[in-house]
């Protein structure tokens, strides 16, 4: 499931790196929200009905809609700047913080075989950024923000999960983000063209079917 989560995660990367060319990082969000939420109701509604919406974790999962604006927002401008093999590269240690943390968050106990492949997956971080050469960007930060957002919102999405159906957590992470990422219109108000629709209908599609695959 993973694997072809973030399958569908480096499509929506290709998509944005496209659209952030010519159109507002934030706008890229908006559309990206607006166009998963339509996605999500139209399949939702027909294969679910009103279980769709139902939640016993309404607080936790419109805060994970605000970490994954947060997130989208933060890796939406990173690829402005960066090659998609670079966020990418920092985006797949999201895993990494995910078993960091939740001896913290959730109080689940880590063996040293998954500790050492903490400490082994951070070192390949550290080759994918290497501080203090000229292959470094600042905009690496970025993708690493994005990083550990996205690994707050898949523990999130865990705490959720006992409960709460994948397909309700999927829509009010991304109709509550559809929301929230409205005041991002504002910043740079442009209409986008043509073909950008289709990209960001794209990035719409693949991020929300990626993100079921991470709430199953």
């Amino acid at each position: 499931m993973m694997i072809s989560a973030f399958a569908l995660f480096s499509v929506l990367d290709a998509s944005a790196k496209h659209l952030v060319r010519t159109l507002p990082p934030g706008l890229v969000v908006a559309g990206r929200y607006a166009f998963g939420t339509v996605f999500i109701a139209i399949i939702g509604w027909t294969v679910w009905k009103s279980a769709m919406w139902r939640t016993a974790h309404l607080r936790l999962q419109l805060l994970r809609g605000a970490l994954m604006v947060v997130a989208t927002l933060l890796n939406f401008v990173a690829v402005k700047y960066l090659q998609l093999a670079q966020t990418s590269a920092i985006l797949f240690s999201s895993p990494l913080w995910v078993c960091l943390l939740s001896p913290l968050l959730l109080g689940e106990r880590v063996g040293w075989r998954r500790w050492g492949a903490v400490i082994f997956g951070f070192l390949g971080v550290m080759l994918v950024l290497r501080p203090g050469t000229d292959a470094f960007h600042p905009a690496m930060f970025l993708s690493l923000g994005a990083a550990l957002t996205l690994a707050l919102y898949q523990i999130l999405t865990r705490r959720v999960g006992g409960r709460d159906a994948a397909i309700s957590s999927l829509f009010w992470s991304t109709a509550s983000g559809a929301v929230l990422s409205l005041p991002l219109l504002a910043v740079d108000p442009v209409m986008p063209q043509d073909r950008e629709w289709a990209f960001l209908a794209l990035a719409g599609l693949s991020g929300s079917a990626g993100h079921f695959l991470l709430a199953e």
